[in-house]
C-alpha cells in the first residue's frame, strides 16, 4: 500500500490529528448509516467531509466526499459503498506532512 502525501500549510499541523481522528469517527457514522440505509445522515456526513477536508486543503478527499454526498442524496448505495471504500482506502494511505 502506498502512501498517500499531502501538503498542508505548517500552521495547521497542530490541528491535523484531531481533523483525522474526526474522519474516522465519520467513516463509522457512514457505515453506520449505509446499515440503516439512513441516506440522509450519509448526505448530511458526507457533505460535513466535502467541505472541511477542502478548508484543509485536502482536495481528493474533499472530491470523493462529494461524490459520496451525491450517492446519499441519490440514494445510490452501490454509488455511496464504492466511494465509501475509496475513501476509507485514502484516508489509510494519507500521510500529511507541512509545508
Amino acid at each position: 500500500m502506498s502512501e498517500i502525501i499531502v501538503e498542508v500549510d505548517a500552521d495547521i499541523m497542530e490541528l491535523i490529528p484531531g481533523f483525522l481522528n474526526n474522519r474516522k469517527k465519520n467513516l463509522v457514522a457512514i457505515e453506520e448509516s449505509m446499515e440503516a440505509k439512513d441516506y440522509e445522515a450519509i448526505y448530511q456526513t458526507a457533505h460535513k467531509i466535502k467541505g472541511s477536508s477542502a478548508l484543509y486543503g485536502l482536495a481528493d478527499l474533499s472530491g470523493l466526499a462529494k461524490e459520496l454526498e451525491f450517492a446519499g442524496r441519490d440514494k445510490d448505495l452501490k454509488k455511496i459503498e464504492e466511494y465509501f471504500n475509496k475513501m476509507k482506502e485514502y484516508l489509510s494511505q494519507l500521510k500529511i506532512e507541512s509545508k
